[in-house]
Parts: C-alpha cells; sequence; structure tokens
C-alpha cells in the first residue's frame, strides 16, 4: 500500500513537473523550460564544448492579427505556427 501511494505521488510530481514546464496551447515547452535547457547546454558548452543551436522566433504583428481575427483564431494561428516548427525540427 505505502509503495503504490509513493509511485503513484511520484507520478502526480512528474505529471505537475511537465505542466509547469509547457504551454497549454500549443503543448510546446514553455520560457521556465527553455531558460533551464538552456543554462544546462551552456554550462556543457563551458565545461567539456560541446555544441548546441538555439533559435528565437517571434511572430511579428501578431496584436494586430488577434485585433483583427479574434483571439480564437490568434490561438489557432499559434497553434498552427507551434506544430510547424515542431515537424521542421524533428
Amino acid at each position: 500500500e505505502a509503495k503504490i501511494q509513493h509511485n503513484e505521488a511520484t507520478e502526480r510530481g512528474k505529471a505537475l513537473l511537465r505542466l509547469s514546464r509547457t504551454d497549454p496551447l500549443t503543448g510546446l515547452e514553455n520560457r521556465r523550460a527553455i531558460d533551464e535547457k538552456l543554462r544546462d547546454y551552456w554550462s556543457d558548452w563551458q565545461k567539456v564544448g560541446t555544441s548546441f543551436g538555439a533559435i528565437l522566433i517571434d511572430v511579428d504583428f501578431f496584436k494586430k492579427f488577434n485585433d483583427c481575427y479574434g483571439h480564437q483564431e490568434g490561438d489557432r494561428c499559434l497553434i498552427h505556427v507551434a506544430n510547424a516548427l515542431s515537424d521542421m525540427i524533428k
């Protein structure tokens, strides 16, 4: 019984950590997760010279899109952009 409760608590903890590091709309990692990964990559580069790359993307004039088409369409647009980027990286 105690082992089962421990395993369930561990799984809940993992799920909460995933939720805290993921954007709920796009399913992509959020700023917190990305910052942590970049710190880890930077540290690895300093220690052993492991190379890494990072891409920062800004969706220009997105507020105008939301204002023109509404937030629901804006959300759909962000999901499409996120999916396209994910497909290109895989």
